[in-house]
């Protein structure tokens, strides 16, 4: 028979984060807005990236690593640390957004358990406005840049280009307009008091 203490080891490790002394890592995130500090031996066993980062710093006179992570804010480098550590993700009134640069900052970090458990959350609570084939298109495009038409109905289309602008990614927004107003001028002009509408509706949410 195993016995097993996760929680208090979760516990533990949570309080290694926040101790501030032997570490040997600092981690300067949104444009240096703050500092974090950790420990190298967490950071390599529990990402890759860390793991090649690590070996390619130098560390300074008092034998500390300094990682730049600029594009990261402090909130989500903030969750990203207690996942490392403790394993640990409390998510109660995070917007969708959050959740949405949350699982990016994952992949980035290569957390593929995170990231998983991430994609998943989005598509079941965005299940009602967002259909899953949606998603994985917006996916494909987030890790890839390739988004493949081929065969899509106009509509599905449009509804993509709803999802993109929800999830603020400008580029792909602007290329399927463009593709509507290109090439589907017509089913747009059949159905301008829905487009009207859908765009009210999604202007009043975002306000």
């Amino acid at each position: 028979m195993s016995l097993k203490f996760f929680d208090k080891l979760s516990q533990n490790l949570i309080e290694l984060l926040n101790d501030k002394e032997d570490y040997n890592v600092i981690i300067e995130v949104e444009n240096k807005e703050k500092s974090f500090t950790a420990h190298s031996n967490v950071l390599k066993f529990r990402s890759s990236y860390f793991r090649r980062e690590l070996e390619n710093i130098q560390p300074n006179e008092n034998n500390i690593k300094i990682i730049n992570k600029s594009s990261i804010s402090v909130q989500i480098f903030n969750v990203i640390l207690q996942y490392i550590y403790g394993g640990i993700v409390d998510l109660k009134n995070c917007e969708t957004r959050f959740i949405y640069d949350l699982m990016l900052a994952a992949d980035e970090f290569e957390l593929e358990e995170l990231t998983n458990k991430l994609e998943t959350l989005l598509i079941e609570t965005k299940g009602s406005c967002i259909s899953v084939q949606i998603f994985n298109v917006i996916l494909q495009y987030i890790y890839g840049g390739i988004v493949d038409l081929k065969n899509c109905e106009t509509r599905f289309i449009y509804d993509l280009m709803l999802a993109a602008d929800e999830f603020e990614l400008e580029e792909l927004t602007n290329k399927l307009e463009t593709l509507l107003i290109e090439t589907k001028g017509s089913w747009l002009r059949t159905h301008f008091s829905l487009f009207i509408i859908l765009f009210l509706i999604e202007t009043t949410l975002k306000n």
